[in-house]
Order: structure tokens, then C-alpha cells, then sequence
């Protein structure tokens, strides 16, 4: 009896937890835009998929350091919900330039989310390419 209490309690959290993908219109949870082509201003390095900003020497489990300017096209966001961790907006773009060509990555750790979910591109870390949309 007590497993299966434990196990419908386990299936309405489980149930609870969802993922939208909101490429369409991201407006919503996040300043990207998708299609926007972005550089990056900082160091950057990858590590499980995930660009972050690098800030001495490269860690030694990274897949690899991106050079400066590297350009990214926003390709897909999508918003996870759930009990635990709340609402969060994860951007992914792939890297157009340097040895990482093609890839996806996501770029939710070199941006600021706020409580509420909402994803927002540091200007200090991404910029804007103006006038160019893949």
C-alpha cells in the first residue's frame, strides 16, 4: 500500500514537469531572438554542451575554448517547468565560425535568468550583430 501511495505521489510531480518549446515566440521568456546572429565579447568555453565565460585558464574538462567574436544563430528556446527547480528558459544557437562549426550549444549559463524564468542576453558577454538573421 505504501509503495503504491509513494509511487502515484512520484506520478503527479513527474507529471507536473513539462518542456515548451517556444521558438515561435519567445518573446515571452526571453530577449533573443531566434534567427539573430550574436558575437561573443568575452572568452568563452564549452563544457557539456553549455558556453560559459572563461575566466583564467581553461578548465580541463571543457570540449574546447571558442575565440573571441564568435559568431552564434539562436536556433530553439524552449521553457522547462517543474516542482523542483521551477521555471527556466533555455536558449540553444549554433556556432557558425571557428572549430566549432555546426554545433549547438546552449546559451542559458552566459545569460541572466530571473525568477520568473525569463532569460535575458548579458550585453557585456553577447552582442548583437545588427542587420544579420539566419
Amino acid at each position: 500500500m505504501k509503495f503504491l501511495l509513494l509511487a502515484s505521489m512520484l506520478w503527479v510531480v513527474v507529471s507536473c514537469s513539462s518542456a515548451t518549446d517556444m521558438t515561435r515566440n519567445p518573446a515571452r521568456m526571453t530577449d533573443f531572438t531566434v534567427g539573430q546572429v550574436y558575437s561573443t565579447k568575452k572568452p568563452t568555453f564549452l563544457l557539456h554542451g553549455s558556453l560559459m565565460t572563461l575566466r583564467e585558464k581553461e578548465p580541463a574538462d571543457s570540449e574546447g575554448v571558442m575565440v573571441l567574436g564568435a559568431r552564434l544563430v539562436v536556433r530553439k528556446v524552449v521553457v522547462f517547468r517543474s516542482p523542483e527547480v521551477g521555471t527556466t528558459t533555455e536558449v540553444y544557437a549554433e556556432v557558425l565560425t571557428g572549430e566549432h562549426k555546426g554545433r549547438t550549444v546552449s546559451l542559458t549559463a552566459i545569460s541572466e535568468s530571473s525568477k520568473t524564468g525569463y532569460t535575458r542576453r548579458m550585453p557585456e558577454v553577447l552582442e548583437l550583430v545588427e542587420g544579420e538573421m539566419r
